[in-house]
């Protein structure tokens, strides 16, 4: 079984269903990490493939009901704002604050005591190009932010090009630069992975932890996080892509069943001597206890079909 994700613009019908068609069954499914109640936008196209000698596929045949089937068993109602997934503490903030200023030789701009709250030195964090693009998104946010004041966008891309503003995460690219009105600063690097799924942070992953990728990311520059973000794939909408195609694959198997040897001749059988016995059987099987029948707790079996194997989840090859 092979996996894949892509734009949602991606011709998966015709560039997988139509050309694996001999050798692959594909199924192909297009959904976002908001319809499954994560506050990003990242609409995509997940394709499976089956290797036809080795697997069968048991769920719908038709797309429109395999999307049903798929929307019943993991969409859910957006409860939360992208602002849920700005989870990282003063410490970090500050940390990066003082790290993009330096790269830009803008630090020296920073007013005194400043905080985590970024709109009062926005302008040292981003060029001159950045502020002009902030004063057009500014008048957006009455119209396009949630009711509570929640408006989140991408300040490497004008409005309305190539990306959503709005109440949650518009969707990521390689260089996203993502800013939240209502915390008034930019996410930072572990928040980006917070954004793809990944439980980069306490606040997020709660009883599971920290993830250990996590940890590895860390270790790398804000540009590289930011790449990966970007390019990578949504933790928990593949999850559940993965775990509904693997529930509806099972591996092929040749079915084999042992018939009863055939007796070469009839038997002659006396019905006096046959109905005899089955008096005597049907005597000792239900005995008179107390004028009430009481079965055998056995009963034999003249004939047992054996050979038909179970059928099992295949993993991926």
């Amino acid at each position: 079984v092979y996996f894949s994700e892509c734009s949602d613009r991606y011709p998966a019908e015709s560039l997988q269903v139509g050309n694996f068609s001999e050798t692959h069954y594909v199924v192909a499914l297009r959904t976002c990490p908001s319809e499954m109640g994560f506050p990003i936008r990242r609409r995509r196209t997940y394709t499976a493939g089956l290797n036809k000698q080795t697997c069968v596929w048991v769920g719908p045949s038709e797309p429109d009901d395999m999307d049903l089937e798929f929307q019943t068993l993991f969409h859910r109602t957006m409860e939360l704002t992208g602002d849920a997934l700005f989870v990282a503490d003063d410490k970090q903030i500050l940390s990066w604050v003082l790290d993009r200023t330096a790269k830009r030789k803008s630090q020296s701009r920073l007013p005194d005591n400043f905080g985590t709250k970024m709109d009062t030195y926005f302008h040292t964090l981003v060029p001159q190009g950045g502020v002009q693009r902030k004063s057009l998104y500014d008048p957006l946010r009455n119209h396009d932010g949630g009711l509570a004041g929640a408006f989140l966008c991408d300040m490497e891309q004008n409005p309305h090009m190539g990306t959503v503003p709005g109440p949650i995460v518009p969707p990521l690219n390689s260089h996203s630069d993502i800013y939240s009105y209502e915390s008034q600063r930019f996410a930072i690097s572990c928040e980006y992975l917070a954004m793809q799924g990944v439980d980069s942070n306490s606040k997020v992953s709660g009883g599971r932890g920290v993830s250990t990728f996590a940890r590895i990311f860390n270790t790398s520059g804000e540009a590289d996080v930011r790449r990966l973000a970007g390019n990578g794939i949504h933790v928990a909408v593949f999850a559940a892509w993965f775990l509904y195609v693997m529930g509806n694959t099972v591996r092929r198997e040749t079915m084999s069943i042992e018939a009863p040897l055939l007796a070469t001749e009839e038997p002659t059988v006396d019905m006096d001597d046959e109905l005899a016995n089955t008096s005597s059987a049907a005597s000792a099987a239900f005995p008179d206890v107390s004028g009430v029948a009481t079965p055998s707790s056995t009963t034999p079996s003249s004939l047992a079909v054996v050979g038909i194997p179970a059928c099992e989840v295949l993993l991926v090859d």
